[in-house]
């Protein structure tokens, strides 16, 4: 199985569980999985037409993203507010014979686009992935 399935199903398995916590946290009627929220530090982007890896090193700035109950979603650029916003959770459906990943729609768009899919992988990375196929997949650490 390739790597990227992989590592979805793996994701989604952990939404799954996170959704069915005891004291879930509800934003538009839908449950959100407790786990997207804290303080996030950015690891990489990697994406766009000529797929490129863009790290904090190699475009000299840091970002923070900073989720909070119950739906607001703050970046932050070398400590200073790029953008802020609520966001909507929309969990994982069935859709016909094929699956749609959870997404997080923003009221005003986050990093050029106003939706993207999202999944915590096992090893606990948040990924955020623009929703077209020159986009970036965006992967943030919890911060300590």
């Amino acid at each position: 199985m390739n790597r990227r399935i992989e590592a979805t199903l793996l994701a989604l398995a952990v939404l799954a569980v996170a959704a069915c916590s005891s004291n879930p946290v509800a934003a538009d009627d839908e449950q959100l999985p407790g786990a997207l929220f804290g303080t996030w530090t950015w690891i990489q982007a990697t994406g766009g037409i000529a797929g490129q890896v863009r790290t904090p090193e190699t475009e000299g700035f840091t970002r923070t993203l900073v989720i909070k109950a119950p739906n607001q979603i703050d970046v932050l650029r070398d400590g200073q507010s790029e953008v802020s916003t609520t966001f909507e959770f929309v969990p994982e459906t069935d859709a016909g014979s094929a699956v749609r990943s959870a997404q997080l729609l923003y009221a005003v768009p986050l990093l050029g686009f106003p939706e993207q899919w999202v999944l915590i992988t096992i090893e606990g990375v948040l990924v955020l992935t623009d929703p077209c196929c020159d986009g970036f997949a965006y992967e943030w650490q919890q911060a300590q």
